[in-house]
C-alpha cells in the first residue's frame, strides 16, 4: 500500500457534509462560525459587483484590442495585444498566493479597496500612452495588480459566509463576471466611438473606482468564542512565521492528485482566454460592424452568467441529495464543453455561429469557473480554500500569460484567426482529458484513508479492551454459546 499523506491521515468530509463551523485557515487559527445566510448575502451582493468591474473590463478588452489593432498611430501587433492582455489577467490570478498573505495580514476588506484603486490608477495612466508598450504597462501591469488585489479576497470571503450553499453564493458572485461582460463589452465600443480608446480608458478608470463602495460592505466575520485551552493555542499561532505557510503549502502540494488537477488547469488555461480576446477582431475582420463585433462579448457574458448559476445550483443540488456525481467530474464536463466549443468556432465565419460559439463558450466556460472553487476545497478541505485556489490561480495564470501571445503570433504569421482558434481547443481538450482519471482516483484516495481510519480506530479499540482486562472473545464462540 503507498505512503500515506499526511491528507490521507486527515479524514476529509466532502463539502456539502461540512458542518457549519470552518477554519478561516488564517495564521491566527481563528475559527469562524459561516451563517449561511445574513450579511453574508450583502457580501455576495459586494462580491457580485467586484466581479463585473473587474472580470467585465478584463474579459472585455478584445473589445478595446480590435480597436488598437486598427489605430496605425500606435502600431498595436495582435501579438502586442495578447502580451498586454495575457499579463492583465495572468497577474490577476498568478498573483493570488501573495495576495492571500496580504490579506490574512489586513484584511479581505481593505486590500481590495487598495486593488480597485490601483486597477483605476492602471485605467488612467493609459490615456497618456503614445507607445504600445506603455499599455503592457499600464494596464498589463498595473491594473493587472490592482485586480490581483481584488480577485481573491472577494471571493475568499463568500467562502466563510457560507457553507452549505456555498457553491450557489460562489456561483452567484462570479456571476457579476458574466454581467460585467454582457454590459462592459457595448459599453466600451459606445464610448470609443465617442471618445476614442483613450477617453474611454479614462472613463472606465472612474467606473472601477465604484469597487471601493462595494469593497467597504465586505464585513469581516466575528470570531467564535473558543475554549481557554483553544485560545492558548490560538494565541501561540499568532507568532508563526512566513515559513509555516510555506510548508503547509508544501504539505498541500503533496498530494497527488492535487497535482494532477493544478497540470490539468495549467494546460487548460493555454486556451482559456483566446475567444474572449480575439472573438471581436475576427468578427471585424470577417465584416461585421463594431457593434456586433463587441455584442459577442455580451452574448459570452450573458451565457457566462447562466453557466456559473447553472452549474453552481446543479452542484449543490446534487450534494444535498447525496447524488454519486463527484465534483471533478462537473469540472471535467465544463472543460471538454469549452474545449470542442472552441474547436467549433472554425466552423464558418457567419454572424449566427459565432454567436452560437459565444452562447456554448460561455456557457462551459461560466461552469467552470463556479466549479473550481469547490473542486479546490474538495480536494483538500475547506479550510485550505485560500491555499488551494491560489495555487490553483497561480498555474493557470501560466496558462494564461502563454496562451494568447501564441495564439496571437499564429495570426500574425498566417493572417488566420482559424489557426488561432484550433490551437486554443487543442489546450483545452488535453486539459479536460488529464483531468479525466480525477473522480476515480479521488474515490480511491477516500477509500484508502477511510480503511487506514478504520484499521487504526479497531486497533485502538481493541487496545483499549486489553488495558482495561476485557478478553477478546472470538465473535464464533460467542455465537455457539448463546445457541447452545
Amino acid at each position: 500500500m503507498p505512503e500515506e499523506t499526511s491528507l490521507e491521515r486527515e479524514e476529509v468530509t466532502p463539502l456539502s457534509e461540512q458542518d457549519s463551523e470552518i477554519n478561516s485557515a488564517n495564521e491566527c487559527g481563528v475559527a469562524y462560525k459561516a451563517p449561511d445566510g445574513g450579511w453574508g448575502w450583502v457580501v455576495v451582493f459586494s462580491s457580485f459587483f467586484i466581479h463585473v468591474l473587474m472580470d467585465g473590463f478584463t474579459f472585455s478588452y478584445g473589445v478595446i484590442a480590435a480597436e488598437l489593432a486598427l489605430d496605425e498611430a500606435m502600431g498595436v501587433s495582435r501579438q502586442l495585444n495578447g502580451w498586454t492582455s495575457s499579463v492583465l489577467t495572468g497577474i490577476k490570478l498568478g498573483g493570488s498566493p501573495l495576495v492571500s498573505l496580504v490579506s490574512r495580514r489586513f484584511g479581505d476588506r481593505p486590500v481590495t479597496m487598495v486593488g480597485a484603486c490601483v486597477a483605476a490608477s492602471g485605467l488612467a495612466l493609459s490615456y497618456f500612452a503614445v507607445k504600445p508598450w506603455v499599455l503592457l504597462i499600464s494596464i498589463g501591469v498595473i491594473t493587472g495588480i490592482g485586480t490581483s488585489l481584488m480577485y481573491l479576497p472577494s471571493m475568499v470571503i463568500v467562502g466563510l459566509y457560507f457553507d452549505k450553499r456555498r457553491s450557489t453564493a460562489m456561483g452567484i458572485a462570479f456571476g457579476g463576471s458574466g454581467l460585467g461582460m454582457f454590459a462592459l463589452g457595448p459599453l466600451m465600443e459606445y464610448l470609443m466611438d465617442v471618445y476614442s480608446w483613450r477617453g474611454a480608458l479614462l472613463v472606465l478608470a472612474g467606473i472601477m473606482l465604484n469597487g471601493v463602495v462595494f469593497a467597504s460592505l465586505m464585513r469581516p466575520l466575528p470570531k467564535r468564542p473558543r475554549a481557554a485551552t483553544e485560545a492558548a493555542s490560538s494565541a501561540s499561532a499568532e507568532n508563526k512565521s512566513s515559513s509555516d505557510h510555506l510548508s503547509r503549502l508544501k504539505t498541500l502540494l503533496s498530494d497527488r492528485n492535487f497535482q494532477l488537477f493544478l497540470l490539468s488547469q495549467l494546460v487548460f488555461d493555454f486556451g482559456f482566454d483566446t475567444p474572449f480576446l480575439y472573438a471581436p477582431d475576427r468578427a471585424r475582420k470577417a465584416g461585421h460592424s463594431g457593434l456586433l463585433a463587441a455584442l459577442l462579448i455580451s452574448i459570452m457574458g450573458a451565457s457566462n452568467v447562466a453557466g456559473r448559476f447553472g452549474f453552481g445550483f446543479v452542484l449543490d443540488r446534487l450534494a444535498r441529495c447525496k447524488c454519486a456525481v463527484d465534483k471533478t467530474a462537473m469540472q471535467g464536463v465544463t472543460m471538454l464543453g469549452a474545449g470542442l466549443a472552441a474547436l467549433g468556432a472554425v466552423l464558418s465565419e457567419s454572424y449566427v455561429v459565432m454567436v452560437a460559439h459565444g452562447v456554448a463558450y460561455g456557457l462551459f466556460i461560466g461552469g467552470f469557473i463556479s466549479v473550481t472553487p469547490a473542486v479546490c476545497a474538495h480536494l483538500l478541505g475547506p479550510e485550505n480554500l485560500s491555499y488551494s485556489y491560489g495555487v490553483t490561480l497561480l498555474c493557470q495564470s501560466v496558462g494564461v500569460v502563454l496562451g494568447p501571445p501564441l495564439t496571437g503570433a499564429i495570426f500574425d504569421a498566417t493572417r488566420s484567426f482559424d489557426a488561432s482558434y484550433l490551437t486554443a481547443a487543442a489546450f483545452m481538450l488535453i486539459g479536460s482529458f488529464i483531468a479525466m482519471p480525477l473522480p476515480w482516483l479521488v474515490k480511491q484516495q477516500r477509500a484508502t484513508a477511510e480503511a487506514a481510519t478504520a484499521a487504526k480506530a479497531t486497533a485502538a479499540a481493541a487496545a483499549a479492551a486489553v488495558d482495561g482486562g476485557v478478553p477478546l472473545i472470538d465473535s464464533t464462540l460467542v455465537e455457539l454459546n448463546t445457541s447452545a
